[in-house]
């Protein structure tokens, strides 16, 4: 799911089985999104990878991509302050997800397939509309 920080507005989103990790679905995300060329990209550590962050190179957007720590190594002191601020904003895309499942219901899917539940997941909130 991409988020506006704004508003909290869901700009785009889809579904994708349990058994597949969403860490794979960051390009297109992002590239359905069509987030206007410098926009940040915010991410959890799951899409710490050199490829997505060369993607957001390619896409001329700017990495808000928390780093992952690796076997050995600490982090800096720049690091730790770079990954609390982007946490810090991170929590207000997790509103939206707040939204989805207190407010709408989406905490468990209604129906059996990728169709239907994607279908569920977009129309939903216009149903309450």
């Amino acid at each position: 799911m991409a988020v506006d920080l704004r508003n909290c507005f869901i700009l785009t989103g889809h579904v994708t089985p349990a058994n597949y990790s969403d860490t794979q679905e960051f390009e297109r995300l992002v590239r359905s999104s069509r987030m206007p060329a410098k926009s940040r990209v915010y991410g959890d550590k799951g899409f710490c990878s050199l490829g997505n962050r060369e993607k957001l190179m390619e896409l001329k957007l700017m990495d808000g991509i928390i780093e992952k720590a690796t076997l050995g190594h600490k982090f800096s002191a720049k690091q730790k302050h770079r990954n609390r601020l982007i946490s810090s904003v991170r929590g207000i895309v997790e509103r939206g997800f707040v939204t989805l499942k207190r407010y709408y219901g989406l905490c468990r899917a209604k129906y059996l397939g990728m169709f239907k539940v994607e279908a569920s997941f977009l129309l939903v909130p216009l149903r309450s509309i």
